[in-house]
C-alpha cells in the first residue's frame, strides 16, 4: 500500500483529533497533560484559494491531496 492510501485509510498513529481555534489550542494541550495524555498541534486549516473542499497532508517532503 502506498503512503497516499495509508493517509487516506488509516489514522497514521493519531488516537484522537480535536479541532479548535488557535487561541484555545494551548488550553486543550494543558488539560490533556493533566490527565497524562500527550497532546500537540499537528496541523491547521485554512480557506482554499479556489474555494474547493480538500485536505493536503504533508509528510517527508511530499504533499498528499485528497
Amino acid at each position: 500500500m502506498d503512503m497516499a492510501e495509508m493517509f487516506k485509510v488509516f489514522n497514521m498513529g493519531h488516537r484522537m483529533e480535536i479541532y479548535t481555534s488557535p487561541n484555545r489550542a494551548q488550553i486543550v494541550i494543558n488539560t490533556a497533560k493533566k490527565y497524562g495524555v500527550d497532546a500537540k498541534i499537528i496541523g491547521y486549516i485554512e480557506r482554499s484559494k479556489d474555494n474547493t473542499n480538500h485536505v493536503t497532508v504533508q509528510n517527508g517532503g511530499k504533499d498528499y491531496d485528497y
